[in-house]
């Protein structure tokens, strides 16, 4: 599931958006699934759109062991990840 697509201009703080650096008009996808079944697709997807991925450890490292560009979010989450199983 794609939990967001936004813009840089949606993630800057109101008073801090002249201070935001970003390159202009990136999209941005926000990536966590369960069921991975599609998922390189949608990261296929997502790159020819030139749309940055952002996810969460299984998905992040199954997006990156496929060659595709992905950043992590765990580091920005704060809390370490938790195994369903």
């Amino acid at each position: 599931m794609i939990e967001a697509l936004t813009t840089p201009d949606q993630l800057a703080p109101r008073n801090t958006k002249q201070s935001f650096k970003m390159a202009d008009h990136q999209r941005i996808a926000i990536v966590s699934v369960y069921d991975k079944t599609g998922l390189l697709d949608l990261a296929k997807g997502l790159v020819q759109q030139n749309v940055r991925i952002l996810a969460s450890g299984g998905t992040s490292k199954m997006i990156r062991e496929s060659g595709f560009p992905v950043e992590s979010v765990l580091p920005l989450a704060c809390v370490p990840e938790r195994s369903l199983s």
